[in-house]
């Protein structure tokens, strides 16, 4: 009985992480039955999620790396992320140009936004 007891605790705690490094930007509340894409990306080996990171965001710095969250955390919306960091709308998509120049994968187009986004969500798990 305690095996069990202590393999839910384990389960818990593997969930209360991936909740905690799911939230991006200015979100302060974790759902759990909502974490889709969190517990899918939770559960890879380290080596896939570094070998991922490499292909990905390696070359992306902290600051464009922040700047891709809080433009991920409002929709993909110039508006509002230019709101939220108090920049130029063509500041921000020279921004965006130059990470896409960097990485391969274009932030405004979805399917490599999605790529750029679980590359974000898998940094938080390590």
């Amino acid at each position: 009985m305690g095996s069990i007891f202590l393999s839910q605790q384990q389960h818990s705690y593997e969930a209360a992480k991936i909740a905690l490094h799911s939230l991006f930007g200015e979100e302060r509340l974790a759902v759990f039955d909502k974490l889709d894409m969190e517990l899918l990306l939770g559960d890879l080996s380290d080596d896939i999620k570094n070998h991922f990171l490499k292909r990905t965001i390696s070359m992306v710095s902290m600051e464009e790396q922040e700047l891709l969250k809080t433009y991920f955390s409002t929709n993909m919306s110039l508006h509002e992320t230019c709101q939220q960091l108090f920049m130029h709308k063509n500041t921000l998509q020279y921004k965006l140009d130059k990470i896409a120049k960097k990485t391969g994968y274009n932030p405004r187009k979805f399917k490599e936004a999605v790529v750029l986004y679980s590359a974000l969500k898998i940094r938080a798990t390590i």
